[in-house]
């Protein structure tokens, strides 16, 4: 959600010019109706085809590359995840 209140699946995709990918604007709708929204399943559905090419699309540096590359390596590479037994929670393990 950006400062002037629109909802877009990337911060990249606040400005209007990218207009198409605003899924809501939350002083009109409230955040839950809007993520249970027919756009929202639009845009991601458009983000998900082979309409939308995230490398010529997306901004560059982008927040979730990390994130991305993590996840790509769990699910395509097989990379097992470390094993974690007895060791201590890390600090605020509840932030997204």
């Amino acid at each position: 959600m950006s400062g002037t209140w629109i909802v877009a699946p990337c911060g990249s995709f606040f400005h209007q010019k990218y207009s198409r990918y605003h899924i809501g604007h939350i002083e009109e709708r409230r955040f839950k109706d809007i993520w249970a929204s027919d756009e929202y399943m639009e845009v991601i559905n458009f983000l998900a085809s082979e309409q939308f090419d995230a490398r010529r699309q997306c901004a560059t540096l982008c927040l979730q590359d990390k994130v991305n590359e993590a996840l790509y390596d769990l699910v395509e590479q097989n990379t097992p995840l470390p094993d974690i037994t007895g060791k201590p929670l890390p600090m605020h393990s509840n932030f997204i």
